[in-house]
This record gives C-alpha cells, sequence and structure tokens, in this order.
C-alpha cells in the first residue's frame, strides 16, 4: 500500500511540475480556462490510479507457495496469484493468507480494476489481502 501511495505521490509531483512549467512557457490569454482544463486533467488521472476491485470475503480453501509465486483458492471461486516472491509484500500477504486458513475465516483480496474474482487467474497480483471476520 505505501509503495502504491508513494507511485501516486511521485507522478502527482510530476504533474504538478509539468503544469507550473506548462504555464510559465506558454502563456494563452485566458489563462485561466488553461489552469482549470489542467487541474480537471489531473483529477481525472489521479481518480483513475485509484482504480480497484475488491472480491468479496471468502474462505481460504488452498495456498500453494511455487518457485516464484504465491497463489490462493477461495471458496467458490478459483485460483488466483496473491503475488511474485520478488514483491516484498508476498511474504505479508501469505502469512494473512495462512492465518486466516488456520482460524477459518474469510478473506478479501483486492485487484485492479477490470479483474474477474471469479475467474481462473494466475497472472495478475493482488493489491491487497485483508482479513475479514
Amino acid at each position: 500500500m505505501c509503495l502504491i501511495l508513494l507511485c501516486c505521490c511521485s507522478c502527482l509531483y510530476a504533474v504538478i511540475l509539468f503544469f507550473n512549467v506548462f504555464v510559465d512557457y506558454i502563456k494563452i490569454g485566458s489563462e485561466m480556462k488553461l489552469k482549470g482544463f489542467l487541474i480537471s486533467l489531473l483529477a481525472l488521472f489521479s481518480i483513475s490510479s485509484f482504480a480497484a476491485v475488491d472480491c468479496q470475503p471468502r474462505k481460504v480453501i488452498n495456498v500453494q507457495v511455487e518457485n516464484t509465486k504465491v497463489l490462493v483458492s477461495l471458496e467458490g471461486a478459483s485460483w488466483h496469484l496473491v503475488g511474485n516472491n520478488d514483491h516484498p509484500a508476498t511474504e505479508m500477504k501469505l502469512s494473512v493468507l495462512m492465518y486466516a486458513h488456520a482460524q477459518d475465516k474469510p478473506v478479501t483480496l483486492r485487484y485492479p480494476d477490470g479483474y474477474n474474482c471469479t475467474s481462473y487467474n494466475t497472472s495478475t497480483p493482488s493489491l491487497m489481502v485483508r482479513l475479514s471476520n
């Protein structure tokens, strides 16, 4: 989550820098309209970067650790990629899944926008794993 926030902040900073340089070098008669347009464009970019799908809470049926990735099958759903071993958060996600399995508690998985939570997908890593009640 911190990585996503850091990435979004970096992108936002870059866009603001571009905006300031753009307005300084291009003087248009109606500078306020230009600023309004660019601010609207920035807001649209920011909103779309946070789009994600939270799959409904389900109990963990199986956890599979392979050479390069961690997979999970959830009750009523197919296999999903939790994360790749080269990503630091994958170990923490695996810990949450193991605890949920041991305690028979459901988990919520978050994936990028457009992800189908019920279909088989072992190529898109999860963005988040949440332990539910």
